[in-house]
């Protein structure tokens, strides 16, 4: 950090990073005012860089109630790159090692006009507010070297000589050195809170623009009608009333034109939202309820998903729009010549509405239900279509899809388009009702203003039928979406963050495992890894346990061989150490802590499994994506040259070799396809790369011939501080 940044005075100590996050987290976190901070001890601070300190902030974050966010933001683009949610901004030597960091609690327009800059709302260590431009974001950083003088020095050891060298710098006006970057942790609201504040959050400011103003552009255009209407029925027109109406009608415009921009503003902010709650909840949901719905089904939730965002904005606006226009007819219907009995005939035909609405969705919702079970009885059967080649006679076939047809063409029938053109036709009757009703009041003679009054009325509230009718409809579309969807937007929010890995500030490699430390003396030491007491686990649905009873113990320097029949409960036990099913009696701790006290992410961390072949997998990225995906993305040298070590011990080097790209080479189902035993490997590996505490092997083996599954048992049992295998009988 360059010695006299002017960002000096504003740069918190590492050892108040547990501080600047409570002063960051949500007002009312009865956790975040409560919580003691411990100081972090400054022998270690010189030990641990950056992505140390944001491995940290990422786990203790959601105690505070807030999510960590890593992202880049460079100097020539801080607008585009980042919103106004706090962050913290860290400061490194030319060594990678933190200093120090930046508390940041949002940012502005420097100025109305363009190209103004943005200025950075700061806070001290000493409590206070300043405001400075973004470039001192940017300061801290550890000066690089440019863009240009790497290109020089590149083109001279490919020996260029110089004054071509100058030419291709005058050239490339853009280079990566050129614009600075630099990491940021943004901290925003956890994704999986409740849905209803985060959609007010996120949209009801804008919201509430839009529908302010759309009144004002109702009331505008109820009041241009009502000018140019009386003095057309009284048979005249002044020009000081002309002139109003004119003035209303372009008085419409602003509030129209602000009401399209809000309206853009909550569909994107909205649909944002929705996407990534969908996402997150379906990276939530149980791996048991996966298997029990099925591809068919959980394809179907997928569709509905899609589908539900675009109905509930369409039919959203229109219905809160509609209502805001019937609520404006029904008033200036009863003040013109109809009077009350008029606004009672709009509001008889609105009751109408809403009622074949309801029948509609009601028919609609069998029908849907109807092709989600055919969805997912093709799609069942699409999967499994050479089972069926090989034990279904083909004359057969036909018998399995004709009865799901016939049904679901019944339920279409049932579900015809008869209510929707009657919703369709409904503003129509209303039209000519409303006329009709009007010709008594004509009879008897009424003034010209409560006549245009009527008239008005009754044409406005012909537009905001249709569009009340119209938004029904889809919003009974969106409610039948909703059902499917709702499970992905209904999963539990992530379990506890662990207690004793926040309770105090120190490192994550000063925390635990205790016995490591040696913080309490023998006690600590005496600890095991694993102790489990009396563990029961049941399987939604089933009546029998797959566990029962099941104690065991896992010390450091442990390597333990469970051994069983098939479907004795080998990889159900395996699960429950390793943090995927929660047991459903019994004690399980981790070095003394419990996983509530641990958390969830921090027990995962520190037990680490492969499971069986068909429930392990290669995703279409790099060779070291998949191999560092426990441990960190994007990786340093140290992790590339650690996986690249363990895949040459695990007789993987010949195949890095053949690679033309080595470790970045793409693999997965598009990719360099790689043998079973070869991915086997690479699934031991990522378990091994994690840096656990315990590493499970749950029958992840049995495609290796005897020489690699000895080389592979050696290699695991030497990487890993206690290690459990799991094979059958």
């Amino acid at each position: 950090m360059p010695p006299q940044s002017r960002s000096e005075g504003r740069l918190w100590p590492v050892e108040r990073l547990g501080e600047a996050l409570a002063l960051l987290s949500p007002a009312g976190r009865p956790e975040a005012r409560g919580l003691p901070i411990g100081d972090v001890p400054s022998s270690v601070d010189a030990a641990h860089p950056v992505s140390h300190w944001r491995d940290w902030v990422e786990r203790a974050a959601p105690h505070f109630g807030l999510e960590a966010e890593t992202i880049e933001v460079t100097s020539g683009h801080v607008a585009m790159s980042w919103t106004r949610s706090p962050a913290i901004a860290p400061a490194a030597n030319a060594d990678g090692v933190m200093t120090g960091f930046l508390v940041i609690l949002g940012m502005r327009a420097a100025g109305p006009q363009p190209g103004a800059g943005i200025q950075v709302e700061l806070l001290t260590p000493d409590g206070a507010r300043e405001e400075a431009p973004s470039a001192v974001l940017f300061e801290p950083v550890a000066a690089t070297e440019s863009g240009h003088d790497a290109l020089r020095r590149l083109l001279s050891a490919a020996s260029v000589d110089a004054r071509r060298c100058e030419r291709a710098c005058a050239h490339l006006s853009f280079l990566p050195g050129q614009d600075r970057g630099r990491e940021i942790w943004r901290l925003v609201a956890p994704t999986d809170s409740r849905i209803a504040p985060a959609l007010v959050q996120a949209a009801g400011p804008a919201l509430l623009l839009f529908l302010a103003s759309h009144a004002v552009a109702t009331f505008l255009w109820l009041l241009s009608w009502w000018l140019i209407g009386t003095q057309a029925l009284a048979g005249h027109f002044d020009q000081g009333w002309v002139g109003a109406w004119a003035l209303c009608l372009l008085s419409l415009v602003p509030p129209q034109l602000v009401g399209l921009w809000a309206e853009g503003l909550v569909a994107i902010r909205i649909g944002r939202l929705l996407r990534q709650r969908f996402l997150r909840g379906a990276l939530g949901f149980d791996p048991d309820h996966i298997r029990h719905e099925g591809a068919g089904l959980l394809y179907g939730r997928v569709m509905e998903a899609n589908n539900f965002e675009g109905l509930a904005l369409s039919g959203g606006f229109l219905t809160f729009t509609a209502a805001i226009e019937l609520v404006a007819a029904t008033v200036v219907l009863g003040l013109g010549a109809g009077g009350v009995l008029h606004a009672g005939l709009l509001l008889a035909f609105v009751l109408a509405a809403a009622g074949l609405s309801a029948n509609h969705w009601h028919r609609r919702r069998h029908a849907s239900d109807v092709r989600l079970q055919l969805t997912h009885g093709l799609v069942e059967r699409m999967v499994g279509h050479r089972t069926r080649l090989a034990l279904m006679p083909q004359e057969h076939w036909p018998g399995e899809e004709d009865p799901d047809l016939a049904r679901y063409g019944r339920a279409l029938v049932a579900s015809d388009d008869t209510l929707p053109r009657l919703l369709a036709g409904l503003p129509r009757v209303w039209l000519v009702a409303s006329i009709v009703a009007l010709i008594p009041a004509m009879a008897h003679g009424v003034s010209a203003g409560h006549m245009a009054a009527a008239l008005g009325g009754t044409l406005f509230g012909f537009a905001a039928l249709a569009d009340w009718c119209h938004g029904l409809v889809s919003a009974a579309g969106a409610v039948i979406a909703w059902r499917r969807a709702a499970p992905f937007l209904t999963v539990p929010a992530s379990e506890e963050h662990g207690a004793a890995v926040i309770a105090s500030l120190a490192p994550i490699d000063a925390t635990l495992p205790a016995a490591e430390q040696g913080g309490n003396g023998g006690q600590s030491a005496a600890l095991p890894l694993i102790d489990g007491v009396d563990l029961w686990y049941r399987y939604q649905g089933r009546t029998a346990s797959a566990l029962a009873g099941v104690s065991l113990r896992v010390g450091r320097g442990d390597r333990v061989l469970v051994v069983g029949p098939s479907g004795g409960g080998k990889s159900t036990l395996v699960s429950v150490l390793a943090g995927q099913r929660l047991a459903a009696g019994g004690r399980l701790l981790l070095q003394g802590l419990d996983r509530p006290t641990l958390g969830f992410a921090e027990w995962r961390r520190r037990v680490a499994s492969a499971p069986q072949f068909h429930e392990n997998y290669l995703f279409s990225e790099s060779l070291a994506f998949n191999l560092l995906l426990g441990r960190r993305w994007p990786p340093s040298d140290h992790d590339l040259q650690e996986a690249h070590a363990l895949c040459c011990e695990l007789g993987l080097g010949d195949l890095i070799e053949r690679m033309p790209a080595g470790l970045f080479q793409w693999v997965g189902e598009t990719g360099w396809q790689l043998s079973h035993g070869e991915r086997s490997r690479v699934y031991l590996a990522r378990a091994v790369l994690q840096g656990a505490q315990v590493v499970l092997l749950d029958e992840s083996l049995s495609a290796l011939d005897a020489e690699n599954l000895m080389r592979c048992f050696r290699v695991a049992a030497e990487r890993s501080p206690a290690l459990v295998v799991v094979t059958h009988e």
